[in-house]
């Protein structure tokens, strides 16, 4: 997704190919810009506003900017398709424009709408109001993954594709490794793997959507540092309390020196051999798990890549 690996993909995409999907990541402004007039795509989408790399681009309005220059290689008749609960994207469009808009959300209101979502462990299912009829579900937990699923949608509507056509598609689609994967780990434990990468955004949904799942043994948060949040770092990890409550959460435990802001704001909230918090090296943080996790626990294990609780995650599995 970045200046080498997404030219290197349009050139050798094979000749017949029809649609290409690219992805364009960016850390900084004028990334964006630059894969964007690249590509000249049809169809841009942007999937959220967020909260990554604040370290880089100041705010989340700084992040709005550095994504909307997508449209800089938008075709003049070309789609963008971003959430409609998203103001900061409407505020920063430009302000005359030939390009079509699509919206998409829960609210009745967005053209591309979701409702009757039913979260479960390995699946979500929905209504979508482009074809009331047809009964979707996507093979992952969350109702942020819905959101993504309605980005697929709006796209494949301006590619003239009924809902029924997207269907399977979307009941069968696989994420890559390291994202909401569940696991079979030690002693009968279930980890729920999204060690890839994090934000407070996304560490919040996926901590909502966990919290919600029906109870089979102990429920455990496994949380290590997010990383380029910049000057507002111990804010945003301490923040993530509002999300972890001893109700929902029977252990908690925190690994790196960010996650001290959380640290310290969840401790008056959990009784003692609650809550945990680790620096340095990990295999204190293993042992302890290994020694407290038991049949049908469940344990979401989250963090930044660059924090690397995939190697928890690898100690944890069977």
């Amino acid at each position: 997704n970045n200046e080498i690996g997404m030219p290197m993909t349009i050139l050798e995409m094979p000749e017949d190919t029809e649609v290409l999907v690219l992805e364009m990541g960016m850390s900084n402004f004028g990334e964006i810009s630059l894969l964007s007039r690249l590509a000249k795509p049809d169809v841009a989408i942007i999937t959220l506003i967020g909260d990554s790399h604040l370290e880089f681009l100041g705010s989340r309005r700084g992040i709005a900017k550095a994504k909307l220059e997508i449209l800089e290689g938008l075709k003049p008749e070309g789609t963008l398709i971003y959430p409609g609960d998203e103001p900061l994207i409407a505020e920063e469009l430009p302000q005359e424009s030939n390009f079509r808009q699509l919206t998409f959300g829960t609210d009745e209101t967005d053209a591309v709408n979701a409702y009757d979502i039913v979260p479960g462990k390995t699946r979500t299912t929905f209504h979508v109001n482009l074809d009331p009829n047809v009964d979707l579900e996507i093979p992952v937990l969350g109702v942020y993954n819905v959101r993504n699923a309605l980005a697929a949608l709006a796209a494949a509507q301006v590619l003239g594709m009924a809902i029924a056509e997207v269907k399977e598609a979307l009941a069968t689609f696989q994420l890559t490794a390291n994202r909401t994967q569940w696991l079979d780990g030690v002693n009968g434990s279930q980890l729920l793997n999204d060690a890839y990468n994090a934000s407070p955004t996304s560490m919040t949904a996926v901590l909502r959507s966990f919290a919600h799942l029906p109870r089979e043994g102990k429920k455990i948060a496994v949380l290590g540092d997010i990383r380029e949040l910049g000057e507002r770092s111990a804010e945003m990890h301490a923040a993530l309390a509002a999300e972890i409550s001893p109700v929902e959460f029977d252990q908690v435990y925190l690994y790196g020196t960010e996650m001290a802001a959380l640290y310290e704001n969840l401790k008056s909230a959990f009784p003692e051999g609650e809550l945990y918090h680790y620096v340095g090296e990990k295999a204190p943080l293993i042992d302890k798990l290994k020694a407290e996790l038991q049949q049908a626990d469940q344990v979401l294990i989250k963090s930044s890549f660059g924090t690397d609780l995939l190697a928890v995650v690898a100690a944890l599995r069977v």
